[in-house]
């Protein structure tokens, strides 16, 4: 692989905005040694998944309380690269299912689908999968207070995400997995 640039950069229009819209959870594969892995000539855009039927679980969040972080580790001594993938959420509400559901969240390394306020989708833990560092259950002191579930995933990949070809109709732009030739079920 060479190390010499081949495009600049402009500065772009300040038309963008944070925050994360949904995050879709898929049963851990090592997606790109599938199949049906395809990126687009030198990009990290995704324009294939997988050849087989597949699924992914939606997680509906309210807005401006998940955050996703992809920070980029280098060691010169080591002559090594990688992103260290973070992505914290918060769900609402103190349930025996949902307290169930994060258990399992736990247990596994999920590959995780963020999609963003702009209409991006960004594939999280490709490889590796994401795996939960840290979370807690809480129900606060005040009425105010929070009463629910604060989950911190990191994953550790070779990119810092992997973005999915955007929806090729205006039409369908509520389904975020529309530029895929082999489209995912979503099971809410």
């Amino acid at each position: 692989m060479s190390c010499l640039l081949t495009d600049g950069r402009v500065v772009d229009c300040r038309n963008s905005i944070g925050g994360i819209k949904a995050i879709y959870f898929h049963n851990y594969k090592d997606l790109p040694t599938q199949a049906g892995w395809t990126l687009n000539a030198g990009t990290n855009l995704v324009t294939d998944v997988q050849t087989a039927a597949w699924s992914v679980y939606k997680f509906e969040i309210r807005p401006e309380l998940c955050e996703l972080d992809s920070t980029l580790q280098s060691s010169l001594e080591n002559g090594t690269v990688f992103y260290e993938q973070k992505l914290t959420v918060t769900f609402h509400k103190l349930t025996a299912l949902d307290e169930g559901v994060v258990r399992l969240l736990a247990y596994g390394r999920p590959n995780i689908f963020v999609e963003d306020n702009n209409g991006n989708v960004i594939l999280l833990g490709a490889r590796n999968g994401m795996h939960v560092t840290t979370g807690s259950m809480k129900s606060g002191k005040a009425f105010g207070d929070l009463s629910g579930f604060e989950l911190e995933f990191t994953g550790k990949e070779e990119e810092a995400g992997f973005f999915l070809t955007p929806s090729v109709s205006a039409s369908n732009a509520a389904y975020p997995f529309d530029g895929l030739t082999t489209d995912p079920t979503i099971v809410t």
